[in-house]
């Protein structure tokens, strides 16, 4: 007997972002002095960033490029899909499309509650998940 698809009402840690272009493996200034380039990525208003490694762990999370700057003055704010604890969960994942960790799934390992610019946020890469580790799917016999 051939394996059958899983119901989807079955599956856990469902809240999937869109990707990002790439994440920050260091602490940056998010207003005021956001970079316009980083890990060789140049940056466009609009762009998506998994910001992962602010000294301030609250700080971390997905962010929108709102203002380029001159790599001085830009400013980036909270994605909309991530600025809310109802919208951001423990178990979030998103893709990194392009920089040192392109291709990548980066997962996001804070437990629920979770209230933006307080709890502190941790993301890791799915890769340091054993296979099947915290995943529960149930399939039809």
């Amino acid at each position: 007997m051939g394996l059958t698809r899983a119901k989807y009402s079955n599956i856990s840690d469902t809240d999937y972002k869109q990707s990002v272009r790439i994440i920050t493996t260091t602490n940056i200034t998010l207003a005021g002095g956001a970079p316009s380039t980083y890990d060789s990525v140049s940056f466009a208003a609009g762009d998506r960033v998994l910001v992962n490694a602010q000294n301030t762990a609250s700080e971390n999370g997905i962010y929108v490029v709102n203002t380029v700057g001159n790599g001085f003055n830009g400013t980036w704010v909270r994605s909309f899909d991530a600025n809310d604890g109802s919208r951001l969960t423990g178990g979030a994942q998103t893709s990194v499309a392009e920089g040192t960790y392109a291709g990548s799934i980066w997962r996001l390992i804070t437990p629920d509650p979770i209230v933006i610019g307080i709890t502190a946020l941790t993301w890791v890469t799915a890769s340091a998940f054993a296979g099947g580790a915290n995943k529960q799917l149930q399939f039809n016999n």
